[in-house]
């Protein structure tokens, strides 16, 4: 059966709007062979949701080459690490999100650093990109 993007779409947000990470996954993955961005965009989120970091660090990876002025995708990638507890990875991705939009401050808000095997350096750094900037 072949569906078009719009109906494949609207499954992808009820799976969504479930939590059924991994079936929205599969849902955008022919959609996705065509490089769609949106698609991508929606895939990375789900990856995220669904804890497959490295998968979502990769298309996201791919996502900066292909939009490199898109200040979303150095945010998400920042994102990817932090989760993983990859600190020095995460901190270099949300400065480079931060200096091309001064207004991921916000977003940035919400994350609230565990601190539990933070270098001293990076300790500083986390807490200065979150409440200072």
């Amino acid at each position: 059966m072949n569906k078009d993007k719009a109906a494949i779409f609207v499954e992808v947000d009820q799976a969504i709007k479930e939590s059924r990470w991994n079936d929205a996954v599969t849902l955008l993955q022919p959609i996705c062979a065509d490089k769609d961005i949106d698609a991508l965009g929606k895939l990375t989120f789900c990856l995220s949701q669904a804890r497959e970091y490295s998968e979502a660090i990769s298309v996201l990876t791919d996502l900066c080459e292909r939009q490199p002025a898109e200040r979303l995708w150095p945010y998400m990638l920042g994102f990817q690490y932090y989760q993983q507890e990859q600190w020095q990875d995460a901190v270099n991705w949300f400065d480079k999100a931060l200096l091309m939009d001064k207004r991921i401050k916000r977003h940035a808000l919400s994350i609230r650093p565990p601190f539990t095997g933070f270098s001293r350096m990076l300790r500083r750094r986390i807490t200065r990109f979150v409440y200072s900037r």
